[in-house]
């Protein structure tokens, strides 16, 4: 099966951060306080979180959001590692490779226990299961402006030490993203890549009570304007960033 080669590097990536990842959990039964042990297993989820949003891989990074949460409460102290934890961790470990075999084979399986093992690691982590879906909308939220973004970074940008996640991390500390589609467009042929070069576009949107002047310190010089068009009726009305 020929694989696109944005996925393709995205996988095997992918495939390195959670080898890393389980090395790393075998280390930390021997040593359960180690620091610096639960430091690499928060940055494997939060880079794999990251690079799976980026490309719109939503299960995947829907699931390393919520483990990330949990990862983040453990190397805080805020919770111990117990027995039952390190095998709901070792549970995740084994849903992210079944996820990532999904995004290989280009479909998506609804697995049941996937969802439960989510609620599992929700209350490790002392957070309502599915609270953002269930809960009512505050009141704010009404006053909030749906933007439609279209990020273009330079080629050359990597090659500066600069990361255009790093965008996008920025907008979402100024609201939510609630879509993210890459423009695979400027795509060279296979062996015309260049590993140290930025081919990717990205569609963002962004529903954030901030006023647009706020969202503009976000851009660089190459972020680029689009005309606003419709999401679905559920989202409010857009504008232009």
């Amino acid at each position: 099966m020929n694989l696109d080669p944005v996925l393709e590097g995205f996988l095997e990536e992918a495939g390195e951060l959670l080898t890393d990842f389980e090395a790393a959990l075998l280390e930390l039964e021997g040593d359960p306080t180690n620091l610096e042990t639960l430091n690499r297993i928060f940055r494997c989820a939060h880079t794999l979180k990251g690079n799976s949003g980026m490309l719109g891989m939503d299960a995947v990074a829907g699931f390393t959001h919520v483990l990330e949460d949990l990862l983040d409460r453990l190397r805080r102290r805020e919770i111990g590692l117990s027995p039952p934890l390190m095998d709901m961790l070792l549970k995740s470990l084994d849903a992210l490779k079944e996820l990532l075999a999904d995004a290989r084979a280009g479909k998506f399986i609804d697995r049941a226990w996937h969802e439960q093992l989510l609620q599992e690691i929700q209350s490790f982590s002392g957070a309502a299961p599915a609270a953002l879906e269930s809960a009512p909308a505050p009141a704010s939220e009404t006053a909030e402006t749906l933007y439609e973004i279209y990020f273009a970074p330079p080629l050359e940008l990597m090659r500066r030490g600069l990361d255009p996640l790093q965008f996008l991390q920025a907008l979402a500390e100024k609201g939510r993203l609630l879509q993210v589609t890459p423009d695979l467009g400027q795509l060279p042929p296979l062996g015309a890549m260049e590993v140290e070069r930025c081919y990717l576009r990205w569609t963002i949107w962004l529903s954030s009570g901030r006023p647009k002047g706020e969202l503009g310190s976000t851009r660089s010089r190459s972020t680029k304007r689009r005309p606003s068009r419709s999401l679905p009726p559920r989202h409010p009305s857009p504008s232009r960033a």
